[in-house]
């Protein structure tokens, strides 16, 4: 009997611990990681370039709110309903391969976001995942589609 109460609270702390983290002290309410084979800095300058989030639309959604020079980037979109902020880091793991991190933040709901996402991905997120694969995507054709060459000694 005292062993089972021993438990619980064990048990009881290790949840409060994870909730107070998830709900109170974790950043961002999604995290995407990728990496790219591509300098910083095209990255960085591919980030700036994203404006809309849907081609059919005729405005800009994305607004740069931060920015330090081939590093971070923040975003702010505003959809329908809700304003996302999507905060990317980049890092040079070499000179020709990054590591891109962006997370993601809804700005008014994060915590009905997170507690959605504890049963399942919210369909905003589901969107947020396939834009960034296509982002990746769009990255890697780029890279592919010129090439350095050196002719003679210099």
């Amino acid at each position: 009997m005292r062993k089972n109460k021993f438990l619980f609270y064990v048990v009881s702390i290790l949840v409060l611990i994870f909730i107070t983290w998830y709900f109170m002290v974790k950043k961002y309410d999604y995290q995407i990681y990728f990496t790219a084979k591509t300098s910083p800095g095209i990255v960085y300058n591919n980030i700036r370039a994203i404006k809309k989030w849907d081609s059919s639309n005729k405005f800009n959604d994305f607004i740069i709110l931060n920015k330090k020079p081939f590093s971070d980037i923040q975003q702010l979109i505003n959809l329908k309903d809700s304003t996302f902020t999507f905060e990317w880091r980049i890092l040079a793991i070499n000179d020709s391969i990054s590591k891109i991190k962006v997370g993601i933040k809804d700005v008014n709901n994060s915590i009905k976001t997170r507690l959605l996402l504890l049963f399942h991905k919210p369909r905003f997120i589901i969107q947020s995942i396939e834009k960034i694969e296509g982002f990746r995507k769009e990255l890697y054709n780029k890279s592919q589609s010129f090439k350095v060459s050196i002719k003679g000694l210099d």
